[in-house]
């Protein structure tokens, strides 16, 4: 078994879970008065891209830039999506995580 065969297991099996605290996102979000695309717990991403990257908390750098995955941790997520996209441009049609829908599981 390769790590890539881990990797989707792991990916497949966070879905449902991942799903579920979109939607308790979403609907917080609609709920505020300033609702926003894009926030340091949320961001939209194109709606043709059906992969949810899922992280567990704003950070300094986050609430700093008003988005999610800044500083660092976006730079180490678009290199692991090149890589993603290379082998598996379904899953992963973009490079660019400023194409995912991004959430923060809490906030």
């Amino acid at each position: 078994m390769g790590i890539w065969d881990i990797v989707k297991g792991i990916a497949e099996g966070m879905v449902e879970s991942a799903n579920k605290e979109v939607e308790r996102k979403q609907k917080q979000l609609q709920r505020d008065e300033r609702q926003r695309e894009i926030s340091a717990d949320y961001q939209q991403g194109k709606p043709n891209i059906k992969t949810t990257i899922v992280l567990s908390a704003p950070g300094q750098a986050e609430e700093k830039a008003g988005r999610p995955a800044a500083g660092q941790t976006g730079k180490n997520i678009n290199r692991v999506l090149e890589e993603a996209h290379k082998r598996d441009p379904k899953r992963f049609p973009s490079a660019s995580k400023d194409d995912y829908q991004i959430v923060n599981a809490s906030d």
